[in-house]
């Protein structure tokens, strides 16, 4: 029996070594025995390698029809759902607690751009409506940069309801600090004015203006700007913009800082519709010479500018004459514009510009009119007076305004 067992014990390990190469030699010890299985071993390595077991049966695996089916018909990817719509994300937010000024923001703001998308009103625009001078390139909002809609566009999403219900059931109402806040509230304005709720933003208006401090003035003033610009950039038309800035004159005409209130904005206002009027409909003669009428009750210094240049756009009867009129005086007072008052370079830049801006739209209509040597003597003044060629600064203009 033990001669049968080491006979199986030694043919096993034989063909273990024929396999594998080298095995342990026998358990006799026998030197001829491991003579024998090193002399196969330096067979085995002078020819081909010998396919092992292990390399056998991955080879039948993966050709094993069944496998190669499975692996040239994979399973279909599982969709990657839709993005969550922020204001899910919101009401979340306000259901955990969690909610705070910033995470507001956000949400407008993803909002907004998820409207835009759907609506397909991504272009690029690299010049915005706006006034092409630096001075307002901080105030006029945003406007998400690569869209232009309209106010129909942000309707219908119940967006300021759901941020006006938290403000409220949070207590932050009662501080109105959130006002502040100048990012939120740009974001938010957007969608209370698309919403009908211009009465929300009147009502911080004035109770501001009820208080007697200083920056909740300058707070009123920034609200009552941000509204009439959003319906600017966002409507059809300037209308609603010179709308509100009429109202609220007539509203604060007796108020002891009426303008204070008032001069920033309409100055500005007036400096976006200068730039944007041709975009749409004209405003009526009575809305348009409303507006104008306000300025008499500013610092006249203060509103000079705009105004001539605001009768080159009248909608009835434009003329030149103010524009003609405002070059005519600087040039009696100085004898270049660097020769002006002593003020910051962002100031001057601001002031300069606008009255290039002026400038352009002045001989463009001089030349319509058929008078022609009213706008060379204007461009000869521009030249002289800068020092710029007024043919760079129009194609500066016309690039900063073009849609």
């Amino acid at each position: 029996m033990q001669g049968f067992l080491n006979a199986v014990t030694t043919s096993f390990r034989r063909n273990l070594d024929n396999e594998h190469g080298i095995g342990k030699p026998d358990e006799d010890g026998s030197s001829a025995s491991h003579s024998r299985s090193v002399a196969r071993a330096d067979l085995t390595a002078t020819r081909s390698p010998r396919p092992r077991p292990i390399e056998k049966h991955m080879a039948s695996l993966v050709n094993n029809p069944l496998f190669l089916s499975i692996s040239r018909n994979p399973e279909p990817k599982t969709p990657t759902p839709s993005p969550r719509d922020p204001m899910d994300v919101f009401d979340e937010a306000v259901a955990k607690g969690m909610m705070t000024l910033k995470i507001a923001t956000g949400c407008l703001e993803a909002k907004r751009r998820l409207i835009a998308k759907e609506a397909g009103l991504y272009k690029f625009q690299a010049g915005l409506p706006r006034d092409p001078a630096q001075g307002l390139k901080e105030k006029v909002p945003r406007r998400m940069d690569l869209v232009l809609g309209n106010m129909s566009t942000w309707a219908g999403h119940d967006v300021a309801g759901r941020v006006l219900a938290w403000l409220f059931a949070s207590g932050m109402e009662t501080t109105m600090e959130y006002l502040t806040d100048k990012s939120f509230v740009t974001r938010l304005m957007v969608f209370l004015v698309a919403e009908g709720k211009d009465d929300v933003v009147w009502s911080w208006i004035d109770t501001l203006m009820l208080r007697g401090g200083v920056p909740d003035h300058h707070l009123a003033r920034d609200l009552l700007y941000t509204l009439s610009v959003t319906k600017v950039l966002e409507g059809d038309s300037a209308d609603g913009g010179l709308e509100t800035i009429i109202t609220a004159s007539n509203s604060y005409l007796r108020h002891p800082r009426h303008k204070a209130l008032l001069s920033a904005p309409w100055i500005d206002i007036a400096c976006i519709t200068n730039n944007i009027i041709w975009r749409g409909p004209v405003a009526s003669d009575a809305l348009f010479d409303r507006y104008l009428a306000v300025s008499d009750l500013l610092a006249p210094h203060a509103v000079e500018l705009q105004v001539a240049h605001l009768y080159l756009h009248h909608p009835s009867s434009p003329t030149h004459h103010r524009a003609t009129e405002y070059f005519a005086a600087l040039g009696k007072t100085y004898t270049q514009s660097s020769a002006r008052p002593v003020m910051s370079k962002k100031q001057m830049a601001t002031i300069v510009n606008r009255e290039l801006d002026m400038g352009v739209n002045a001989m463009n209509l001089m030349r319509v009119m058929g008078d022609i040597a009213a706008a060379l003597e204007l461009e000869r003044f521009v030249k002289t007076f800068y020092g710029k060629d007024v043919s760079d600064h129009q194609n500066r203009f016309l690039a900063a305004t073009s849609i």
